[in-house]
């Protein structure tokens, strides 16, 4: 019994000499004195890589990413319902030839593009690694106008936007809306409100009737609430600034009744909505 307590008592004095090394060297006075220094030696590298990346963040990144070769900005996929060319289109948009996709801010180019009044709305994507798909709605001409001279330079969209004449939009069928010489804007301005009582007309027109010799050849208007219309075939039609809906409704029957009957229209009053005076030729 007195030689277990013995190993005993050695074990315990090894285990407790043991643990009194371990809290000598874990509580050494050096190791206190420079963790200090360490530590500040850790903001001063902290605060270094934020200045760096403040100052040269846009070139750090772009070296790894921007400038990577092997994603240049290669190909443009462009989409247009109208008139606008691919080489038109390479100038207005103004990107640069060489350089990475990530390299292109598309609000900037969506922005550049909406400036020309032909361009109604545009929307772009980037498709990786190296094309971007550009597609741009342009507005559509309903209606012709006269400038000063009597040359027919300007064209209206459904919203009134003056734009230059084109070629390509073959605008001899377009109806003639006649206005004041003060009327006529610049291309990319709007037509003045009262006025679009006219174009709105025009507008209706198109979507509700379907014989082309009915439609409009030249609309006017009279005052702020009298609009003057020639049809195609010659018939003289007065509407009334609003309910112009209804009106075509009166017109379109009124045309297919006479028509029925074979009797030839030389003038037709929409404004009242009951007992309509109709005007017949001779």
């Amino acid at each position: 019994m007195h030689i277990f307590s013995q190993i005993f008592k050695k074990k315990l004095t090894k285990k407790k000499k043991k643990s009194l090394l371990e809290l000598s060297l874990s509580s050494s006075p050096w190791f206190y004195s420079l963790s200090p220094l360490f530590l500040k030696w850790n903001y001063w590298l902290i605060l270094c890589f934020i200045v760096l990346f403040y100052w040269k963040g846009e070139f750090l990144l772009k070296q790894p990413f921007y400038l990577y070769q092997r994603f240049p900005f290669q190909k443009i996929d462009f989409h247009t319902n109208g008139i606008l060319t691919n080489s038109r289109f390479l100038k207005m948009i103004n990107l640069p030839k060489k350089g990475n996709l990530l390299d292109i801010n598309l609000l900037s180019v969506t922005q550049s593009l909406e400036k020309f009044p032909l361009i109604k709305e545009v929307k772009i994507e980037k498709v990786f690694p190296f094309s971007l798909n550009v597609k741009v709605t342009e507005r559509i001409p309903i209606a012709k106008i006269r400038d000063n001279k009597g040359n027919f330079s300007y064209v209206l969209d459904s919203e009134g936007v003056f734009l230059a004449n084109n070629e390509k939009w073959q605008i001899h069928h377009l109806p003639e809306i006649v206005l004041p010489k003060k009327e006529i804007q610049k291309e990319g301005e709007v037509l003045d409100l009262q006025w679009q009582f006219a174009l709105q007309l025009v507008s209706h027109f198109l979507k509700n009737i379907q014989n082309s010799e009915w439609l409009p050849l030249r609309v006017s208007l009279k005052n702020q609430h009298l609009i003057e219309m020639e049809s195609k075939d010659g018939i003289r039609v007065f509407f009334g600034a609003e309910n112009q809906e209804r009106q075509i409704q009166d017109y379109s029957l009124i045309r297919k009744e006479m028509q029925n009957k074979g009797k030839k229209i030389s003038s037709i009053n929409l404004l009242p909505k009951k007992n309509i005076p109709i005007k017949f030729v001779q």
